[in-house]
C-alpha cells in the first residue's frame, strides 16, 4: 500500500531544510579570518573587513580579555561580534569570535582596531609579526 504524502507532511519538510539551510550558512559563513601576510593584516567576518598595512600600525597590544563596550554599528550573532563599538578606549572596530581566547589591540593611523582570536598559538604568532614590523620602522 503506497503511502499518501499530505500538506502538513510537505510543510513540516519544508521548514526542516529551511532550518538546515540556515544553521548550514552560519557554519560556514560566520567565522572569523585574521591573517598577517604581505605585510599587511587581514581580518573579515561575513559582514565586517579590514586591511590595514603595516606601515600605518603604530602600536600593538595583547590581551586575554577586552571589555566590548556599546555596539553602535555591526553584527552580534551566536559565533561573531564585528562592526563599530565603544569603550573607555573612544570608538574602535571590532572583529571577533564569540569564543575569543586572546585579543590583539591594534591602534593604527585611522583609529583602532580590535581582533578577538580562538587560538591563543595564532593571536602570537601575528603579535610577533606585527611588534617586529613596528619595531622595524624605527
Amino acid at each position: 500500500m503506497k503511502k499518501k504524502f499530505y500538506i502538513g507532511d510537505i510543510a513540516r519538510l519544508g521548514i526542516s531544510l529551511v532550518i538546515i539551510s540556515v544553521i548550514a550558512f552560519i557554519m560556514i559563513f560566520m567565522r572569523v579570518s585574521i591573517k598577517y601576510y604581505d605585510n599587511t593584516l587581514r581580518a573579515s567576518s561575513l559582514f565586517f573587513k579590514a586591511t590595514i598595512s603595516s606601515k600605518n600600525i603604530n602600536e600593538v597590544k595583547i590581551t586575554d580579555t577586552w571589555d566590548f563596550g556599546k555596539r553602535t554599528l555591526g553584527t552580534d550573532t551566536f559565533f561573531t561580534r564585528s562592526g563599530k563599538f565603544t569603550n573607555e578606549y573612544g570608538n574602535y572596530q571590532l572583529c571577533a569570535s564569540r569564543y575569543s581566547k586572546r585579543f590583539l589591540c591594534v591602534f593604527h593611523s585611522s583609529g583602532l582596531l580590535v581582533l578577538g582570536f580562538d587560538s591563543i598559538t595564532e593571536a602570537e604568532n601575528i603579535y610577533d609579526k606585527l611588534l617586529s614590523q613596528i619595531e622595524g620602522k624605527t
